[in-house]
C-alpha cells in the first residue's frame, strides 16, 4: 500500500466539517411521506411485527408474504425495531438505520483515500459518493442497500490496514463486518473475499501463505457471524439443507433467466450504462484512472479495482438487474477517480488526460440529464442494427443531443489549445462539486417532500378519520405500503379493520364486470380502494373508466382512489356527513 508522508496524512479540521455536513444530509426531512410501497414498508413490516410479536430470530409467522419476506437475513430489520422501540414507528424511524449507516460510511470512505494517497484525494472521494443523489436517496430508504455498504467498505479498509500493518486484528475485525453484510443481504458479500483472493493469487500482490491465513480469517469470522442464523432458518423451514436458501432466493432463476420483471434491455452492458447516468459526475475520472492502474504496482489501488471488477462483471451477468446494485461499485469507483481527479488538479497528469476526462464528464452529464435524450438515442442505435428507420421524434432528440455534445467536444478541444483547463485546473473541483451540493440539497430539502407521496399516509387519516371497518382493496396479490399504513390489518393484525384484497383479471374489458361481481356481497357501507398501479405493470389505470356509475367516489391521490356504493348507509355508519360524496358521473 502506497505510504503518503506525515504532513498528507493529517486532515485539516475543515475536512471533518465537510466530512460532518454531507452525513447530515442523510437526516434533512427523513419523515418524508410515503414509506415506498415494496422494500421499503416490507421491512418495516417485520420490524414493527418483532415489535408486536417477538419472533425476533425468525419473522415468518407476520411478514408480508411470510418466508418470501422472511428470508432476507434480519440485521437491519433488528436495528430498525430497536429504532421504532427508541422513537416510535414512523417514516424517520424507519429510515434512520440508513441514514446512521449512510453517515458513518462517508469518514471510512475519506480515511481509505487519505491513506491510500493523501486527505485530498479522501476528501474527493467523500464528495463524489456523499453528494451523489443516487447514493443520497438509498441512505434516506429503509432499505438494506446502504447499511449493505457500510458493512463492504469497513471490511475493505481493515483489509487494506491489514497489508498497511501486518496486524492480524484487521482480518479479523474485516470478517466481522462481512458477516454482518451477510446477515444484511445475501450472499453479496462473499464478493468482497472473492475480490481478494483474485488480487493476492490472481495478481500475485500477497505472499501465498501470508494470503492464505488472510482468508481464512475473513471467511472463519464471517461464517461465525452468519451462519447461525442462516443454520436456524434452514432447519425451520428447510430441513436443515443450506441450499435451501439458493432455492427460496430463486438465485438461479435470477442469475439466468430474471424475475420480477427486472431483466433490462441493455442486457451486460445495462451498468455501463447505469456508472454513465447514475455517477456522470465521476465516471469519466474512474476510467482514466482505472485504465492507468494496469501498469501501476500500487497495492491499494490494484485492490479496489478487484474489488469493483468483481461486483461489476457478476452483477452485469446476473439477468435480474436493479439500478441499487450499483450502490457497491461507487465506493471503489470514487477512490479511483478521486485520485484521477487529484492528480488533474495537482498537475501531475498530461493536459490532454485531463482535458478527455474533463470533457467526458461534461457528455456523461449531458447524458444523466435527460430520459428523453437517452431513449431517443437507444432507438436510433437500435434502429442502425435492425435496419428500421427510426421515428421522427427520436431523431430529432437525438440531434438536439448530438450537437449539444459536439459543441462539448469543441469546447474542450479550443481550451485544451488555449491552455484554459492548465490554468484553471485548481477550479475544476468546485465546478464538479458546487452541482452535487445544489443536486443533494434540493432533492432532501425540496423533491422529498411531495415526489413520494402517493396517498398511503392520507388514505390512513380518512380511515381513520371516519373509523371505517370493512374495506376492500383491488390491486395485485401484496402491497406493504398498506400493511404498514393500516397497522397489518390485511395481515390479520387487527380485528376492527377487515381488509380483503381482490385480484383484477387479466382482460381489461371484464374490470367493471369482475368489480361489480366482487363487491355484491360486502356490506354498502364498505370502502372500496383501487391501487391504480397494480392492474397493469408499471402503468397507471383511471379507475373512473371501469367502476361502474353506481359507485361514488370519495377519496383521490396518487396511488389510490377509493369508492362507496351507498352513500346513504355510509354516512349513517362512519359519521360522514361533512364530506360531500362525488357527484354521478
Amino acid at each position: 500500500m502506497n505510504s503518503p508522508s506525515h504532513s498528507d496524512r493529517q486532515s485539516p479540521a475543515w475536512h471533518w466539517l465537510l466530512l460532518v455536513l454531507i452525513g447530515g444530509v442523510r437526516f434533512l426531512n427523513l419523515g418524508f411521506i410515503d414509506l415506498q410501497a415494496w422494500d421499503e414498508a416490507l421491512y418495516a413490516v417485520r420490524s414493527r411485527g418483532i415489535l408486536l410479536f417477538g419472533g425476533w430470530v425468525d419473522q415468518t409467522s407476520f411478514a408480508v408474504d411470510g418466508l418470501y419476506s422472511s428470508l432476507h437475513p434480519p440485521l437491519h430489520v433488528w436495528l430498525t425495531a430497536f429504532s421504532f422501540q427508541l422513537f416510535g414507528p414512523g417514516e424517520a424511524s424507519a429510515r434512520l438505520v440508513s441514514a446512521f449507516a449512510g453517515a458513518a460510511t462517508i469518514p471510512i470512505l475519506y480515511a481509505i483515500g487519505r491513506k491510500w494517497m493523501n486527505s485530498s484525494v479522501g476528501l474527493f472521494a467523500a464528495l463524489l459518493f456523499g453528494l451523489n443523489p443516487f447514493v443520497t436517496f438509498f441512505a434516506r430508504q429503509g432499505q438494506f442497500d446502504t447499511l449493505l455498504v457500510f458493512f463492504l467498505t469497513v471490511s475493505v479498509y481493515c483489509i487494506l490496514e491489514a497489508q498497511r500493518t501486518h496486524n492480524w486484528t484487521w482480518p479479523l475485525l474485516s470478517g466481522a463486518a462481512i458477516g454482518c453484510a451477510l446477515m444484511t443481504k445475501l450472499f453479496v458479500a462473499m464478493g468482497i473475499p472473492l475480490a481478494y483472493a483474485i488480487w493476492a493469487y490472481g495478481l500475485r500482490r500477497v505472499k501465498i501463505p501470508r494470503a492464505q491465513e488472510t482468508l481464512l480469517g475473513l471467511i472463519g469470522i464471517s461464517v461465525l457471524v452468519a451462519v447461525p442464523w442462516h443454520l436456524f432458518m434452514s432447519f425451520q423451514h428447510g430441513d436443515g439443507n443450506l441450499l435451501f436458501f439458493l432455492h427460496q432466493s430463486a438465485l438461479v432463476d435470477r442469475t439466468i433467466t430474471g424475475i420480477e420483471g427486472n431483466v433490462k434491455p441493455l442486457e451486460v452492458l445495462y451498468f455501463v450504462n447505469q456508472m454513465f447516468v447514475l455517477f456522470p459526475f465521476g465516471a469519466a475520472w474512474f476510467l482514466f484512472g482505472l485504465s492507468e492502474l494496469r501498469f501501476r504496482t500500487d497495492d491499494a489501488g490494484t485492490f479496489l479495482a478487484a474489488w469493483f471488477l468483481v461486483f461489476f462483471v457478476v452483477f452485469s451477468f446476473i439477468r435480474t438487474k436493479l439500478s441499487v446494485y450499483l450502490l457497491p461499485l461507487l465506493i471503489p469507483a470514487s477512490l479511483i477517480a478521486s485520485k484521477e481527479l487529484w492528480k488533474a488538479v495537482s498537475g501531475k497528469t498530461t493536459p490532454a488526460r485531463q482535458a478527455g476526462a474533463f470533457g467526458a464528464t461534461l457528455v456523461f452529464v449531458l447524458w444523466s440529464s435527460s430520459q428523453t435524450w437517452r431513449s431517443a438515442a437507444k432507438e436510433v442505435l437500435s434502429s442502425l442494427f435492425s435496419a428500421h428507420f427510426p421515428s421522427l421524434p427520436s431523431l430529432l432528440h437525438s440531434s438536439v443531443f448530438g450537437m449539444i455534445m459536439l459543441f462539448i467536444i469543441g469546447a474542450t478541444i479550443v481550451a485544451l489549445d488555449k491552455g484554459y483547463l492548465e490554468r484553471f485546473r485548481t477550479w475544476i473541483p468546485a465546478i464538479l462539486f458546487f452541482p452535487l451540493g445544489i443536486l443533494a440539497g434540493y432533492q432532501t430539502v425540496v423533491a422529498d417532500r411531495f415526489q413520494y407521496n402517493d396517498g398511503a399516509t392520507d388514505l390512513q387519516h380518512f380511515v381513520r378519520k371516519y373509523a371505517i371497518r370493512q374495506i376492500v382493496v383491488a390491486g395485485h396479490e401484496r402491497n406493504p405500503q398498506l400493511s404498514w399504513y393500516f397497522e397489518g390489518a390485511d395481515l390479520g393484525w387487527r380485528d376492527d379493520l377487515h381488509i380483503r384484497r381482490i385480484i383484477p383479471p387479466q382482460d381489461s374489458l371484464r374490470y367493471t364486470e369482475w368489480l361489480d361481481s366482487e363487491m355484491n356481497g360486502e356490506l354498502s357501507s364498505s370502502l372500496l380502494v383501487i391501487e391504480k398501479d397494480k392492474f397493469v405493470r408499471y402503468k397507471t389505470v383511471n379507475p373512473v373508466l371501469f367502476v361502474s356509475p353506481q359507485f361514488r367516489p370519495v377519496f383521490e391521490s396518487r396511488r389510490y382512489s377509493a369508492f362507496v356504493r351507498s352513500p346513504s348507509d355510509f354516512l349513517a355508519e362512519t359519521s360522514f356527513s361533512e364530506l360531500s360524496i362525488g357527484a354521478s358521473r
